[in-house]
């Protein structure tokens, strides 16, 4: 059974998630609010940064407001928006409680700042999106190999969604 995760519409027809929800390469769906399940194509994925990147041409709906993960600060405000199958949407509210420079995954990948909010991240919030006070995206939850909530900053998202749609790969 493939795992829910949630999903950022990125840019025009493009999903970004966490590559370690994805177990499969075929048969990949997307379910959207209103409870639509649209077919998706896997573009490529990059184990280093944890994201992945998926393609669906039938999407109708507007593209994430991208924010600058740099100009939050300790003690900020920060959202955590998911979608989970069985529960619907769901948000976990929290601060920023700790940031630091660019830093290597346990995989190799570069990932340009770290960020750690204050919330857990509840099934199905893996993938989902950071949100700062003015409704922006900062960046994509996921967890680290302790199992705290890590977040990928919009700055790496938009460097390896360029580089998966260049060649698939980073």
């Amino acid at each position: 059974r493939q795992i829910s995760v949630s999903g950022v519409h990125w840019r025009e027809g493009l999903i970004v998630t966490v590559e370690h929800g994805i177990r499969q390469s075929e048969d990949l769906t997307v379910t959207i609010a209103d409870g639509i399940t649209l077919p998706a194509t896997l573009v490529g994925r990059d184990p280093g940064s944890d994201l992945a990147l998926l393609r669906v041409p039938d999407l109708k709906l507007p593209s994430a407001t991208l924010g600058d993960a740099q100009n939050l600060k300790v003690g900020h405000m920060v959202l955590a928006v998911a979608r989970d199958s069985d529960r619907g949407v769901s948000a976990s509210l929290g601060i920023l409680n700790s940031q630091g420079e660019a830093w290597r995954s346990s995989s190799g990948g570069k990932i340009d700042r770290c960020l750690r909010p204050s919330f857990m991240l509840y099934p199905g919030f893996a993938g989902s999106a950071l949100v700062n006070m003015e409704g922006q995206i900062v960046g994509i939850n996921t967890t680290s190999p302790r199992q705290r909530t890590l977040t990928i900053p919009a700055s790496t998202v938009d460097r390896v969604v360029n580089q998966l749609l260049e060649g698939g790969k980073v």
